[in-house]
């Protein structure tokens, strides 16, 4: 099947088709089918629009090899560019397939937009080496209990290595043992995103990952329990990009990131971070290791409960940092190492206190008593008591308890996350409305709010713990806590299929994979002999796996009914929520998004596309979780959108160390919008007392002037119409003279 230039003439009356060929073999209700095999010389497809295409299929591709696979524009732009395609429809065929390598080592995909899609499919891609792709491996909507599993795989791509997305229902997806490099601006080696759900299973371990101008080497974004575990990841970009991640996760339940080794190649880029947390709850970080990058570890906004233990910090910037909105829970004497040279002077710095924050207690790290050593980190004079501030080194003399001598004796950790810290002070604040960090106050108070009422509703050991939690559960009943606590609860129980349901799919599939065993070995036996019994013994399983794909079928259609009466009461929960903050407002939205989604898919979201693109574009310190998950499903719809968080937040009103000047810091509030999110037209109110004349400028995320206004500042306030702004994230300043009184953040949601 090798297409070396032009086709044929087209015979009269032929339908339309492109300028190469749209597969080189498709497949359709197919089962036990093999291509290849390694007994005769390899298969070659070259220049198609897709190779291999298996609808609602079972097969297995072996020794053949795919060079050249492009999109023509005639075909079906999902398979656009791809080797190996396998997929189906919901309530139709059972689809799976294996893929393996080609004889002799070499590259088994070259020169292709993508090596393998999979949409509602099991898959095995196994030992495959790939280059020159955009994307290596990508796996969606994996549900009705399937698995996947990625490992032994080389692949060299310029957008993703691997990447599994929406994937809820699935049984587990796994990659393992793969080498990946990433080589663009924003590439990521394996990305691992879900919109919604709290029962999918990822794994992620032994993976040596190089990610050269990319964004992440590992990221993962709204997941339950995935484990990140044993990965090498080198970035090795020369650019001072921003945002490059070695291992970043957000949104993320009881989250396992241990033993991974993350290193750089500088220490003065400090847009290069080892690995960063935000918004992650019941984490476990536990013996890592992290060198030659700005910042070994990152943490932004509350992370209540993490577990940083036994971790290695060698040469950066700053070794740990907490942002100045972040919250990690207190840190008893784990054991954290302090190798390194720091550029700033300091093994660790929180930057809560420096702009007169109260919750650097809350993330209390016991070390060891005696400066200078391996368990004890330097710390600038705004976290002493000798900078006229907290202490937020505690000192312990009882030890070094450093745990991670060797891999056996750290794998008691990797459990994901279940060992909690009994250290309740961070709810007890939130409990008490005593609860503030340095900067975005009222986001984070209100994201620490909501995430206090949804722990004290799943655990009840928690709730009757303290009378605290008893009347903070009880005050906020009919509050929009308990609202978007019971819409999150629906969505989930919607997208996750229930214990019952689970189980059935689950043994149903654990049959037919030893069903699809057995047809691959018929069909081999079938293929070396051609005698009858093998082709009947082949009929006979094929006709039994279609009875198990229709078993399945029914259970899924019986809990489908339910799933879509719980969307529905998500879509009527949030009609009737007012929301009080940016975070409630964009969890709204989002909310209101994925019900839509979940019940009839892409197409019904298509016209909310600004909507996602206005949460998205927000620093998620302010705009809260639903920028993760806006994020997430934007992609569904444009998959080339760059955040630049740094920045956005810098100008938001987040400061870094380097930047910030005692003498010329503001107080805040100066200024107030009315309201914020706008539609069509904003007030805005000057709280202070000031003469003269204000200006207010509005600019875009790229410094684009849209809005020039003056106003008397005697009258403290002006109206300005917002009906030429499409929805998006804008600056917001106000000067009187030449000074500036405040800069804010104006969402415009259309």
């Amino acid at each position: 099947m090798w297409n070396s230039g032009t086709l044929k003439p087209a015979y009269s009356g032929q339908p339309p088709h492109g300028s190469i060929p749209r597969a080189g073999i498709e497949l359709n209700n197919t089962a036990g089918m093999v291509i290849g095999n390694y007994s005769n010389n390899k298969n070659q497809f070259n220049r198609m629009h897709s190779g291999v295409v298996g609808w609602g299929s079972v097969f297995r591709v072996i020794n053949s090899e795919f060079t050249n696979m492009n999109k023509d524009t005639v075909y079906n732009p999902t398979l656009a560019g791809t080797a190996v395609i396998s997929y189906t429809a919901p309530g139709t065929t059972h689809a799976d397939f294996k893929f393996h390598s080609v004889s002799g080592g070499g590259y088994t995909v070259n020169s292709c937009i993508r090596g393998v899609y999979t949409e509602l499919s099991g898959a095995l891609i196994s030992d495959i080496r790939m280059t020159g792709v955009e994307v290596g491996v990508y796996s969606t909507k994996c549900g009705n209990q399937l698995t996947t599993l990625v490992t032994g795989c080389e692949i060299y791509a310029t957008k993703y290595g691997v990447h599994f997305y929406m994937n809820n229902g699935m049984q587990w997806m796994r990659a393992m043992n793969n080498r990946i490099f990433v080589s663009a601006k924003k590439s990521i080696g394996i990305a691992m995103e879900e919109g919604a759900g709290t029962q999918n299973s990822y794994m992620v371990n032994c993976n040596v990952i190089e990610n050269a101008d990319g964004h992440a080497g590992i990221y993962a974004v709204n997941l339950n329990r995935p484990f990140i575990t044993q990965n090498t990841i080198r970035i090795t970009s020369p650019n001072n990009l921003l945002n490059m991640h070695g291992i970043y996760f957000g949104n993320c339940s009881r989250a396992t990131v241990g033993w991974n080794y993350v290193t750089g190649n500088t220490v003065t880029d400090s847009s290069k971070w080892g690995i960063t947390s935000l918004f992650n709850t019941n984490s476990d970080i536990t013996c890592n290791t992290t060198d030659s990058l700005g910042y070994g570890f990152y943490f932004g906004s509350i992370n209540p409960n993490t577990q940083f233990k036994d971790n290695k910090i060698y040469h950066h910037h700053e070794g740990l940092h907490l942002n100045s909105s972040a919250v990690i829970g207190v840190q008893f004497h784990h054991g954290n190492k302090w190798y390194g040279n720091y550029t700033s002077g300091y093994g660790a710095v929180n930057l809560d206190t420096v702009f007169g924050g109260f919750a650097l207690i809350l993330s209390e790290l016991d070390v060891h008593q005696m400066i200078g050593l391996l368990f004890h980190p330097v710390v600038p004079w705004f976290n002493t008591q000798a900078g006229g501030y907290q202490d937020w080194l505690v000192y312990d003399p009882s030890g070094t308890p450093y745990s991670c001598g060797n891999l056996i004796a750290c794998n008691q950790y990797l459990i994901g996350g279940d060992d909690e810290n009994e250290n309740k002070s961070f709810e007890l604040t939130v409990a008490d409305d005593s609860f503030e960090t340095a900067e975005y106050k009222t986001e984070t108070k209100n994201i620490a709010k909501h995430y206090l009422y949804s722990e004290l509703n799943v655990d009840s050991a928690l709730l009757n713990s303290n009378g605290q939690f008893e009347a903070y559960f009880l005050n906020n009943a009919n509050t929009n806590l308990e609202a978007f606590n019971t819409a999150m609860v629906s969505l989930n129980k919607a997208v996750d299929y229930d214990v019952s349901t689970k189980w059935q799919l689950s043994e149903l599939d654990s049959i037919m994979q030893m069903k699809t065993d057995s047809l691959f070995v018929i069909e081999s036996m079938y293929q070396a002999t051609n005698n009858s019994v093998y082709a009947n013994l082949k009929h006979s399983l094929t006709e039994r796996l279609k009875e198990l794909s229709d078993l399945k079928n029914i259970s899924i259609g019986a809990y489908q009914a339910t799933a879509d009466s719980l969307l529905f009461s998500v879509q009527q929960t949030m009609t009737d929520i007012t929301p009080a903050e940016l975070p409630e407002e964009n969890q709204k939205i989002i909310n209101e998004i994925a019900a839509l989604f979940y019940e009839n898919k892409k197409d019904a979201i298509n016209s909310y596309y600004y909507q996602l693109l206005a949460v998205a574009e927000q620093c998620p310190y302010a705009g809260g979780n639903a920028v993760l998950q806006a994020r997430v499903i934007i992609k569904l719809l444009n998959d080339s959108i760059e955040y630049d968080d740094w920045g956005t937040c810098l100008q938001a009103g987040y400061y870094r160390l380097n930047n910030f000047n005692a003498s010329a810091f503001k107080l805040k509030g100066a200024v107030q919008i009315i309201p914020n999110p706008a539609k069509n037209e904003v007030t805005i109110k000057l709280q202070n007392n000031n003469d003269g004349i204000c200006r207010v400028i509005i600019s875009d995320l790229l410094s684009n002037e849209v809005k020039n206004i003056m106003m008397n500042c005697t009258e403290k306030k002006v109206q300005i119409s917002l009906e030429n702004l499409p929805s998006s994230v804008y600056i917001l300043k106000v000067f009187r003279s030449s000074l500036s009184i405040e800069t804010l953040k104006l969402v415009v949601i259309k």
